[in-house]
């Protein structure tokens, strides 16, 4: 859905995560150190989260393809790493990368009980919690068949 929708990109959001040492090195972020009592001297490296929202729109389909790319390279990618966008004529929503991307393989969990017969109904559970991402497959699909 977004990758035929990046005409109507308006605004690009991310969840990120900046620990406590490298915070209070930024030079306009001081004043806000200090209130929150974060110190250059700081025994223990917590790290803060915050959101970053910026109005962004793209120039083609490759540039919008290109960022979403590098995000997918990205390894052990946390809810903090995510990427979202903002469209124009529903900005309220934002539409989340790892919510939006499907998968296009999934391990098939078979377990047998004592007598060696496959659990039926961890199977049907498993299909049941799956079934949202086979359905962005077939939508997926349907998008780029027109």
């Amino acid at each position: 859905m977004l990758l035929n929708s990046w005409q109507r990109v308006r605004k690009i959001h991310q969840h990120n995560k900046i620990s406590v040492k490298d915070l209070v090195k930024i030079p306009k972020v001081g004043l806000v150190n200090r209130m929150f009592g974060f110190t250059q001297s700081a025994s223990n490296d917590v790290d803060i989260k915050f959101r970053l929202e910026s109005e962004r729109t793209f120039q083609s389909k490759k540039e919008f393809e290109k960022l979403i790319k590098e995000w997918e390279g990205q390894t052990n990618l946390t809810k903090w790493d995510d990427l979202g966008f903002s469209l124009q004529g529903d900005t309220s929503t934002i539409h989340w990368l790892s919510s939006s991307l499907a998968n296009t393989t999934f391990d098939c969990p078979l377990d047998r009980d004592k007598n060696s017969i496959f659990k039926s109904q961890n199977l049907v559970d498993w299909l049941d919690l799956i079934t949202p991402d086979i359905l962005k497959l077939d939508e997926n699909s349907s998008e780029e068949n027109g």
